[in-house]
């Protein structure tokens, strides 16, 4: 199974998430990639983020190190499954607030 996290920021914590990025590349974890920041909203994401893409292998330890290092940042972890709503909606956990997403983009 694969899984994303969506790490959000906005112009107050640009260097913050900079940073934590930096940090999590330094990690070296197995199966992890993560990409560059995206300084707008994208797809259904009200904030600009950046995306880490990882395996059901790697979950635990991804969730757990972003508990720990995330900082103020509001992370979305997701089961990637092509259900992209579901993904999103019921399937998501999130660290931090809660943020309201735009599912509109969706097929139904």
């Amino acid at each position: 199974m694969y899984y994303h996290a969506h790490v959000y920021f906005d112009q107050t914590t640009h260097q913050s998430a900079i940073k934590l990025k930096e940090a999590l590349i330094a990690q070296n974890f197995a199966n992890v990639r993560v990409f560059p920041l995206v300084n707008r909203p994208v797809g259904p994401h009200p904030l600009p983020m950046f995306e880490v893409h990882f395996t059901s292998t790697e979950l635990s330890q991804i969730k757990q190190w972003f508990e720990q290092n995330r900082g103020t940042h509001i992370v979305l972890i997701h089961e990637e499954t092509g259900q992209d709503h579901l993904d999103h909606s019921t399937g998501a956990t999130w660290l931090g607030e809660k943020l309201e997403l735009d599912f509109s983009i969706f097929r139904s």
